[in-house]
């Protein structure tokens, strides 16, 4: 098991033991090791370490990075999970972006319909706790 399955398997336990917050930063210390692999992975194929030689080229370090992150689920499940922890933990726009950015890294051809379920979970638990106004009134 590599260290990002280990911080996922870790997570997972601390999310089981209710410990949402110390779940969710390892969800996000996995995600940041894969981004960091992107990275490494992007800076291997330009052929170049160079700081100012990969400033010139940075939307193609950007564009390689994430074709990387969208070559297998992993990234786009941390996203999901951590879009999850977030919506139990109240913080509804964080939670959507990590849906919103978890569904633009699934792999194309690939089945993954949870990011955008998520989101819709989250937006309906959002309307249920917003305040009806009447239109007549302008009153709740």
């Amino acid at each position: 098991m590599n260290t990002i399955e280990q911080l996922v398997q870790k997570a997972l336990e601390l999310e089981q033991q209710g410990e949402k917050d110390e779940a969710l930063t390892t969800l996000s210390a996995a995600f940041d090791m894969l981004v960091e692999e992107a990275g490494v992975h992007a800076k291997a194929v330009l052929g170049t370490t160079d700081t100012e030689e990969l400033r010139l080229k940075t939307s193609e370090l950007i564009n390689h990075s994430n074709q990387y992150l969208r070559k297998n689920l992993t990234a786009s499940m941390l996203l999901n999970n951590m879009g999850l922890l977030f919506m139990e933990l109240g913080e509804y726009d964080a939670s959507k972006q990590k849906f919103e950015e978890s569904n633009s890294l699934i792999p194309d051809n690939t089945q993954y319909n949870d990011p955008v379920e998520n989101l819709q979970t989250l937006f309906a638990k959002v309307a249920s706790l917003t305040p009806e106004i009447d239109e007549n009134t302008g009153e709740e």
